[in-house]
């Protein structure tokens, strides 16, 4: 039983807390140059629902 009178913390409803990650995804993509990239993906999770509610696929910059 939570005695806290704040709602800091609780997850209570969607997207009231959400997550923000990004990684390089296993693969590589040949550009128009010719050049292999390794493409960059985003994602925002909704931590009530465990859900995906974004994403951002992108190639990084060297």
């Amino acid at each position: 039983m939570n005695t806290n009178n704040s709602n800091e913390g609780e997850k209570n409803h969607d997207s009231q807390i959400v997550e923000i990650d990004g990684s390089g995804i296993d693969i590589h993509i040949i550009n128009k140059q010719g050049n292999p990239e390794r493409p960059w993906l985003t994602t925002v999770t909704d931590v009530y629902s465990r859900k995906i509610i974004a994403y951002y696929l992108s190639f990084k910059n060297k």
